[in-house]
């Protein structure tokens, strides 16, 4: 189960940096579901603080992508045709690749800035650099909640697919034993770190030989 949770978090934590950049995706959205998942595994290391501070920093971040260009528009003087604009640069961009996607609000920007509102160029370029920065900052802080949620959804899928992940100070783990196990056998020496381990692993392999 744990497994299954973990490669699902996997996932959704890698499309959902992808979906930073591209707005066709949740990314935020699945950036926290992928970290809700990992939260539900046996002996994670993420506290309720930490899922409810990413929570809200989600939110935050999910409802700034409207504001923020509401925003910078009024500030750099735009208009609603400036606005409409940048939102199709946005995804006319995506055809462009990378390039595309940072230019194609600010190009919208100027060019509904001067066919809907008929304004001068400079001014068109003006309101163009306001959702250029728009995007700059609004992709800053999806960007960051997505790494840190994706570190975590990494180091959980590393403690939980790898027998020999070092522990570290503040991790929780779980023990589950089998009662049909016939307990470690040679090859866990190789794992094992301290010399008391491994006197006990060859104790016990050289009585069950």
């Amino acid at each position: 189960m744990d497994l299954a949770l973990v490669i699902v978090a996997l996932i959704m934590g890698l499309v959902g940096l992808l979906g930073v950049i591209l707005p066709v995706l949740p990314g935020t959205i699945l950036s926290y579901a992928g970290f809700l998942c990992v939260y539900f595994t046996t002996g994670s290391s993420i506290t309720i603080t930490q899922l409810v501070i990413w929570g809200v920093v989600s939110v935050i971040a999910i409802v700034l992508d409207y504001v923020l260009p509401g925003y910078f528009s009024k500030v750099f003087g735009g208009t609603k045709a400036g606005i409409t604009g940048a939102t199709g640069g946005t995804f006319v961009g995506l055809l462009f690749g990378v390039p595309g996607i940072i230019l194609g609000p600010f190009v919208g920007a100027v060019l509904g800035e001067i066919i809907g509102s008929k304004v001068e160029l400079t001014q068109a370029i003006k309101v163009g650099l306001g959702s250029m920065l728009s995007f700059f900052v609004g992709t800053g802080i999806k960007l960051i909640a997505g790494i840190y949620m994706l570190y975590y959804i990494v180091k959980e899928f590393i403690m939980v697919v790898s027998i020999d992940y070092i522990i570290k100070n503040q991790d929780r783990i779980k023990i589950i034993t089998d009662p049909k196990s016939l307990g470690p056998n040679d090859s866990w020496i190789n794992i094992a770190k301290t010399s008391y381990a491994k006197r006990k692993i060859k104790e016990h392999t050289s009585n069950n030989m």
